[in-house]
């Protein structure tokens, strides 16, 4: 059988549902479930549940972003696809702990708009010259890097992201290497 996921903000769910994930985010309550594909899942959209909005400390993506812009996060504060600091995110989380690591569509948006905050311009969709995922995860320099097209979280006012490749490959090598941390495996 089967399945979607879906994020539910509030109000009544008609059909079998299971609850996957509970987290808070910009202040709201979100709940991933997960349902037969086809089933009736309506969200009645009247009520939606609020909270306070989380302290940077309990909120892992925003304590990822500040850790990154101050040096401290494995990989350099540079331009990036949003792959591969997504999946820096997700080693930095196994490297502290978190043990609930938010969607990549998630974590996309603290970004952005922690970026933005700090007068970077918005994330966009460029082409760039990379390393392929698999290269970066088997450490292989080798290859030539491939022509791609992406979105690209820049990080300083004037980037415009067709300059941003060799920052790209940069934040591949320091990402292959905190990966490899974050799986135990010895580096260098």
């Amino acid at each position: 059988m089967s399945e979607q996921r879906l994020l539910f903000d509030g109000g009544k769910l008609q059909g079998p549902v299971i609850v996957v994930k509970v987290f808070q985010l910009d202040g709201q309550v979100q709940i991933e479930i997960c349902a037969p594909a086809g089933a009736a899942v309506r969200p009645s959209r009247s009520r939606v549940l609020t909270s306070a909005k989380p302290p940077p400390d309990q909120n892992p993506p925003l304590k990822f972003v500040n850790a990154w812009r101050d040096g401290h996060a494995g990989v350099p504060f540079c331009a990036t696809t949003a792959r591969d600091l997504y999946e820096a995110y997700r080693a930095w989380c196994r490297l502290s702990g978190v043990a609930h690591i938010c969607t990549q569509a998630m974590f996309g948006r603290v970004v952005g708009a922690e970026l933005r905050r700090g007068g970077a311009p918005p994330s966009r969709r460029v082409r760039f010259q990379a390393w392929s995922a698999k290269a970066v995860a088997a450490g292989d320099w080798r290859v030539e890097p491939t022509r791609q097209q992406g979105i690209v979280h820049l990080v300083c006012p004037h980037h415009t992201g067709a300059e941003s490749s060799p920052d790209l490959m940069r934040f591949q090598k320091a990402l292959h290497a905190l990966s490899r941390k974050a799986a135990g495996v010895r580096v260098g």
